[in-house]
């Protein structure tokens, strides 16, 4: 290869060079986990479910596979199974975690948690070090949570904790790689034993919705889902034939967007996260009501899409079985 190489022209090579240079740097650039931070939210757009991706590193004197793995189900146990929900989106976290040989051994995008070891019954207080972002606690401080063109997430940040921590007190520092803010400390909201992060892994094992409300504040997180329908029963049809409901019956209706008169169902796109668009948007090609399979494409391929969803009006257009029959045509099931 050596030889090869240099048997080339002068400018040949230098052009190699910068290729391979440029290559490595859009590799390192475009790694998920540098770009997303420690924590970092993604959406199912099929479940209408908010995850919170909380990514962490272990490394000390004090730190073991053992103890880690029972923390990091310790966290995922707490916070799973409460009904956690923004407004319609459940809501629910991903705790992993990995060990680490020193701090510089941390991937880049963890949380980095140094285990300091400790004697039995030694008094050491454990702690994260959350940096200051662009959203704020629900009591108005300042977290790490940050929203740039790669998406919302809060900065991976340095922990301090010791090998006598219980599984308790890593449920309490996990809430703060969340975002949340202690509460008891002087100055800050005042609360009962059941209502603070610091108590609630002490307390009844509930989240309460305080601190729910806080989490998706801190995040920016807008659900964009409407509740789930109750269903309406309708009668039968012929294929094709628009059908009126009979007295007393509602319409079968769909949510919709309009551009240009034409009524799009929503459920047809996909929900992306915020990237060049500064809030969770529709892309996809998009069939109208009144267009059958006619295809269009997204507006905006590498922006807001069809638009963003919390701030795009909707309806609820009624649908015949005419509408019905040729959207699941296209794999789309309306009602």
């Amino acid at each position: 290869m050596v030889r090869t190489l240099t048997s080339l022209p002068a400018s040949r090579r230098a052009h190699l060079v910068i290729l391979a240079l440029l290559a490595v740097f859009l590799i390192g650039a475009c790694t998920p986990s540098e770009e997303r931070g420690g924590t970092y939210i993604t959406f199912d757009a099929d479940t209408c479910a908010f995850t919170m991706n909380l990514r962490m590193a272990f490394w000390g004197p004090g730190s073991n596979q053992a103890q880690v793995d029972g923390w990091t189900k310790a966290i995922n146990d707490f916070w799973n199974g409460k009904d956690m929900k923004v407004g319609n989106c459940p809501l629910r976290v991903v705790a992993t975690s990995q060990m680490a040989a020193n701090h510089d051994a941390c991937p880049k995008g963890f949380h980095c948690v140094e285990v300091k070891k400790i004697p039995a019954g030694t008094k050491h207080t454990s702690s994260v070090n959350l940096p200051e972002g662009d959203h704020h606690n629900g009591d108005g401080k300042p977290n790490g949570w940050k929203v740039t063109d790669k998406g919302t997430g809060i900065d991976a940040v340095d922990a301090e904790w010791d090998n006598e921590d219980i599984d308790q007190v890593a449920i309490h520092e996990s809430a703060h790689m969340l975002g949340l803010d202690d509460e008891y400390r002087e100055g800050d909201v005042k609360c009962g034993v059941a209502d603070c992060v610091t108590e609630i892994a002490w307390g009844n094992q509930v989240v309460p919705q305080k601190h729910i409300d806080d989490l998706a504040k801190a995040a920016d997180l807008k659900c964009p889902c409407a509740p789930t329908p109750t269903p309406t029963p309708t009668r039968t049809a012929t294929p094709g034939v628009a059908a009126s409901p009979t007295p007393g019956q509602a319409a079968v209706t769909v949510e919709t967007i309009t551009r240009g008169g034409k009524h799009y169902p929503t459920k047809q796109f996909r929900v992306s996260a915020p990237d060049r668009c500064p809030d969770f948007h529709y892309h996809g090609p998009g069939r109208a009501l009144e267009s059958g399979l006619q295809v269009e494409a997204d507006p905006a391929t590498d922006g807001c899409g069809w638009g963003s969803v919390p701030n795009t009006p909707k309806e609820q257009t009624p649908v015949t079985p005419a509408h019905i029959e040729t959207f699941k045509g296209a794999g789309i099931a309306l009602p």
